[in-house]
């Protein structure tokens, strides 16, 4: 991620979505609508595996504080 001035590394999505891609975690669609161009995301089954592992993990480390 590129750092700001302040030395605060800053979120890019699009390098982040072409991270997921590349682990395979999202699949991408790219297409033109009326002349458009549309490009769709959807999760894929090893995203969703990872999801429910993380979200596992969080629901450990934050046990009944949420």
């Amino acid at each position: 991620m590129a750092a700001g001035e302040d030395g605060l590394d800053r979120w890019e999505p699009g390098r982040a979505i072409d991270e997921a891609g590349r682990a395979g975690y999202i699949a991408m669609k790219k297409r033109f609508v009326l002349r458009k161009p549309q490009t769709l995301y959807r999760m894929t089954e090893k995203g969703r595996a990872a999801l429910t592992e993380y979200v596992s993990a969080l629901k450990e480390l934050l046990g009944s504080a949420i």
